[in-house]
């Protein structure tokens, strides 16, 4: 087992500055919380150490920010999975934890009280997943597996939607970036 990337760790700086450059990092506008974002880091870390391959990219930090963007803007299955740092990163979402009406809802069980999900606060998550998302794909050069580049900020994910956030559609990345240089791709540059 190698050691878990501390340096990513301290309050998530670059999930957390992508959600705040896009109004999406405040729990009462239906955002993500960095109590919330920093369990989804947790487990990601978890998740990532155990299933990684060695190579060059592994330990890097715009590798590890890559991998953090694609699982939760493509691959996570909101409405089956739910984060949970005690139990070894994800499990199967409880059905205590499904809204009926809004079943897309992250669940995240809070490490210090079990059973407890502190994710169903945050109701704007398809939009959180659609920023995650559309960040991956410019830090991969648009190979996002297919995916539409979408405004994260529209109010509802829309297939016909392709205006990016800044002018940044042919921005070409690799794997092994540096976060600095990754967050400069992908946040809005100053007016």
């Amino acid at each position: 087992n190698r050691p878990l990337p501390l340096t990513f760790l301290p309050s998530s700086p670059p999930p957390s500055a992508i959600l705040m450059s896009h109004g999406l990092n405040e729990v009462f506008t239906g955002g993500l919380g960095s109590y919330s974002l920093y369990n989804m880091v947790i487990a990601h870390l978890l998740d990532h150490r155990k299933l990684a391959k060695p190579s060059k990219a592994d330990g890097s930090l715009g590798g590890l920010l890559v991998s953090f963007l694609r699982r939760y803007g493509h691959d996570f299955d909101y409405s089956a999975q739910a984060v949970s740092i005690t139990r070894g990163g994800f499990v199967t979402k409880r059905r205590s934890w499904v809204n009926k009406e809004k079943p897309y809802l992250i669940a995240i069980e809070d490490p210090q009280e079990e059973g407890r999900d502190i994710g169903s606060v945050s109701h704007n998550i398809r939009r959180v997943r659609q920023c995650f998302g559309w960040c991956h794909d410019v830090l991969c050069g648009g190979r996002g597996g297919g995916h539409e580049e979408e405004d994260p900020r529209s109010e509802e994910p829309s297939e016909s939607n392709s205006a990016p956030l800044a002018p940044l559609a042919s921005t070409r990345a690799r794997f092994s970036l540096e976060v600095g240089e990754a967050l400069s791709m992908i946040l809005p540059r100053p007016q």
